[in-house]
């Protein structure tokens, strides 16, 4: 069987997935896989990994806690995938647009004072630079 990927997850596989006689699965099966993708899109970003996972996890308790029904929480991992899918462009907003290593500058964007004072741009900048001197000046101890 194919791997699922978060292309699959057209309005007729939502609508099947909030029907099924079992929805714990499917919840289960998209939880998983949105947690892999996000893992893997912001391998790079801590920040970012962080707060999929938060997010992912606090989802899950309310299920858990039966706070949320299945179809609830169905629609709330489509839309997590949604953003997951939407990581992995971010960068492309930039320019000059940057690449996994450089969006780590969420670190900095973080703190709201420096995204106010600086601006995302700036903050841009500033990271671009920083991985290009990091790149040119490594050396291995």
């Amino acid at each position: 069987m194919p791997k699922p990927s978060l292309d699959d997850l057209t309005p007729e596989f939502i609508s099947k997935t909030k029907q099924a006689r079992n929805p714990q699965l499917a919840i289960e099966a998209l939880r998983k896989l949105i947690s892999e993708e996000s893992a893997r899109t912001t391998r790079n970003n801590v920040v970012r990994q962080r707060a999929f996972a938060e997010r992912i996890a606090e989802l899950m308790n309310k299920y858990t806690n039966q706070q949320l029904t299945s179809a609830e929480v169905i629609a709330e991992l489509v839309e997590l995938a949604k953003e997951g899918a939407a990581e992995s462009a971010r960068g492309s907003r930039f320019s000059p647009p940057l690449n996994n290593d450089e969006l780590a500058y969420d670190t900095v964007a973080d703190n709201e004072s420096a995204v106010q004072v600086q601006g995302e741009d700036t903050l841009a900048k500033i990271a671009w630079e920083l991985v290009a001197v990091m790149r040119r000046e490594v050396r291995t101890d």
